[in-house]
């Protein structure tokens, strides 16, 4: 019976303080999804643009960007726009972390053998923020480009 209160309580604290509970992201982002052309052993720069609700920061070491989807394509180093370092209340130690917005560049190089033709590469981008009071799950989107060999 002890048992079944606490996560009754624990429920009602939930639903209570919605805030808490939440999951959706609240971080949005851009890049250019026009169609790309390239030829075999060309590159071609990816930008993707962060807005960052005020009272919000993104953590620059939670970045991964990956190769999802497209054979014959490589991905470049990750590149940030600066970041600011900042005690995190979360992991009590001090953190690189975007405030207000960022930028993430790459290349990506259709490697000398991939066949000709249209497709799309698909990457899986991922990345976590918190607010003052909460800290999000780590969030992931696909990015799909539109390339032309």
């Amino acid at each position: 019976m002890k048992e079944i209160s606490k996560w009754l309580l624990l429920i009602i604290f939930i639903v209570s303080f919605p805030p808490l509970a939440r999951s959706e992201d609240p971080f949005s982002s851009d890049f250019d999804g026009s169609p790309r052309r390239v030829g075999p052993g060309e590159t071609f720069p990816l930008e993707i643009t962060f807005r960052i609700p005020a009272r919000h920061f993104l953590y620059k070491e939670k970045f991964e960007l990956s190769l999802k989807e497209g054979e014959g394509f490589e991905l470049g180093p990750l590149d940030f726009s600066p970041a600011i370092k900042k005690k995190d209340p979360f992991f009590e130690k001090e953190m690189e972390v975007f405030e207000g917005g960022a930028l993430l560049k790459t290349t990506v190089r259709a490697t000398p053998n991939v066949p000709l033709g249209e497709r799309i590469v698909r990457l899986d981008l991922a990345y976590q923020g918190c607010s003052d009071s909460l800290c999000y799950r780590l969030m992931r989107k696909e990015v799909a480009l539109p390339v032309e060999i």
